[in-house]
């Protein structure tokens, strides 16, 4: 026998189970009661409490993980030491002590496992405990079983509309779940009973073709036992009807529908933005009959029919006729027609005039319209957002400001001036297409950019800063006939495909190709020339290197040094006045030394 004592509670008293494929869950709660009935203190170290669970018979739930397990109602002094936790993979509640735990006698405490679905087989559940503890000095374990036990119903219930709302060609479907050993009545809205029938655990009705509601109705189950005096049970449950039909409708503060339809004549009045549409039953244009209408505004979609239409305040009159409609004043005569809008294929008229007697207003003569203002014959202005005609003939264009830029059109094409004034005004384009342009000058958008001016030799191009500094001109090519300069500059590489003429100086010649020199060559660095003849005097003001074999018919002067080399090696040079051989020297004519 275990030190402590335990007591299994439920909620609601004798937990119910829902039958095997039914939507609707079973709650439950079990609390588990756990004291000291003993003399003395016993020793608490650790409880385990493991629910069954699935769908058969001795389960309590089918779905652990739903369970919320507590402790609650702790008279445990020394409770703080306590913690609890629960596994919802093996359905076990876990209550342990950090240390020593004395549970006085009479203390106690609660174990709830709250809200879980019952399982759906009825049965005998067995919850299994494993307590350890101690009364002495000997720790023990001790296995304790509580029990309890899961019916079916006995009394009716989840009594409900299969659906709620309903169309008009949608019929009433009652279910509810009850034992057999009830008689159950159906009472409708009007109070009449439909007895049901034996159908075993899951009950349904229906009312007879007919017989379904016009309206929302509530119905009523009435079960009641088949012997004995016990009292029966009543349940309700209330349809909703999207289409409802009533007798009669009053309303203090107003109706608020899409649209109205008779019950046995199915013609209908469709309410919209503008009034009310009256349609047949086939929600085609219907007939309005009335000994006497006043109305404010008709509209017919296919006409009304009456010889003439009279005011009521005001005895205007409107006479249909052969050709159209006439209107009247009160005499009968020719009336005026005053509207916010006329929609009309066609106005015939003299004049078309505003309002205002200084308005404007528009005559018809046999060339077009003439558009003039006030009361005499002045011409007045046409305003619109946009005019689309085949050609407008005017002397001048202008915006609606005075003041601002206006076009003119002369014999000869057409003026810009700016400001209201003769002034020249400028023409802002994204681009211009034309045959030709005569202009004194060109320049960029800003007063800071570069122009052009064209005297009578051609063109001038000129910076935007100073005053007629010569400006560049930047091209990838310029193809030219001549080239006339002070002076040019050549940036990178100069190339010449028909020869280079300097007068009296210097000029290139093709076959062979060669460079004629008119007067002196002055070369400042060296000369390399690769195979020349040099006819005449050669003066070299500086070194002068000869690579290769040498020819002199004449005389070679040298003021200061002469060598002769061979390779690396040389072969003979002059040195201060004396003429040194390096290596043989023959002479194969007369040799003389003066000394």
């Amino acid at each position: 026998m275990a030190n402590l004592q335990y007591e299994l509670l439920t909620d609601p008293g004798q937990l119910q189970v829902s039958g095997a494929g039914k939507n609707e869950e079973s709650p439950g709660t079990v609390h588990i009661v756990v004291s000291n009935p003993g003399d003395g203190f016993v020793e608490f170290r650790s409880l385990k409490v493991v629910v069954p669970y699935g769908a058969g018979e001795g389960a309590l739930t089918v779905d652990p993980g739903r369970i919320k397990a507590r402790l609650s109602r702790n008279t445990w002094q020394d409770a703080h030491l306590l913690t609890s936790h629960w596994d919802p993979a093996t359905a076990t509640f876990t209550l342990e002590t950090s240390a020593v735990l004395l549970v006085d006698r009479g203390e106690s405490l609660v174990v709830e496992l709250n809200d879980f679905p019952v399982s759906p087989a009825e049965g005998l559940s067995r919850l299994s405990l494993k307590e350890v503890s101690t009364a002495g000095t000997k720790w023990h374990e001790y296995r304790v079983t509580l029990s309890v036990l899961k019916r079916a119903p006995k009394v009716p219930r989840n009594f409900r509309a299969e659906r709620t709302l309903l169309a008009a060609t949608e019929n009433v479907v009652l279910r509810w779940d009850g034992p057999e050993n009830l008689d159950y009545r159906i009472q409708d809205a009007d109070g009449g009973l439909h007895p049901v029938q034996g159908q075993g655990t899951e009950w349904t009705w229906s009312p007879n073709p007919g017989d379904a509601p016009r309206r929302d109705a509530t119905y009523t189950l009435i079960a009641t036992p088949k012997a004995g005096q016990q009292p029966g049970y009543f349940l309700t449950t209330t349809v909703h009807l999207r289409t409802p039909e009533f007798e009669a409708v009053t309303a203090t503060n107003g109706l608020h529908t899409p649209w109205a339809e008779g019950t046995v004549q199915h013609g209908r009045i469709t309410f919209t933005d503008q009034g009310a549409t009256i349609l047949d039953q086939n929600q085609a244009p219907g007939t309005v009959s009335a000994a006497d209408a006043r109305v404010e505004t008709v509209t017919a979609t296919t006409g009304v029919h009456t010889p003439w239409v009279q005011g009521t305040a005001q005895p205007g009159r409107i006479a249909l006729t052969g050709q159209g409609a006439q209107v009247l004043d009160r005499n009968q005569g020719a009336g005026t027609l005053s509207a916010g809008t006329v929609d009309a294929e066609a106005v015939i008229a003299a004049v078309l005039r505003g309002r205002d007697g200084d308005g404007g207003w528009i005559r018809f003569p046999s060339d077009g319209i003439t558009v003039g203002h006030g009361s005499g014959s002045a011409l007045g202005t046409v305003t619109a957002d946009r005019v689309r005609v085949n050609g407008v003939n005017t002397p001048w264009v202008g915006d609606v400001d005075g003041g601002k830029g206006w076009i003119e059109f002369p014999q000869s094409g057409v003026n810009i001036r700016k400001d209201g004034t003769q002034t020249w005004g400028d023409v802002s384009a994204d681009k211009a297409d034309l045959n030709g342009v005569n202009t004194k000058w060109v320049q960029g958008p800003s007063a800071s950019d570069g122009w052009i001016e064209f005297p009578a030799a051609g063109l001038n191009v000129f910076q935007g800063a100073g005053s007629r500094q010569w400006g560049t001109v930047a091209a990838a090519t310029a193809d030219l006939n001549d080239l006339t300069t002070d002076r040019a500059r050549v940036k990178e590489r100069l190339t010449l495909q028909g020869g280079l003429t300097v007068p009296d100086i210097l000029e290139t010649q093709d076959g062979p190709p060669r460079l004629i020199v008119h007067g002196r060559l002055d070369a400042e660095g060296e000369v390399h020339a690769g195979q020349s003849v040099v006819t005449g005097d050669l003066t070299a003001k500086g070194i002068l290197r000869v690579f290769g074999e040498s020819s002199f018919r004449g005389k070679v002067n040298a003021n200061a040094h002469l060598s002769v080399r061979g390779g690396n090696a040389w072969i003979v040079h002059t040195n201060d006045g004396q003429v040194v051989v390096n290596g043989d020297l023959r002479v194969h004519g007369a040799s003389r030394s003066d000394s």
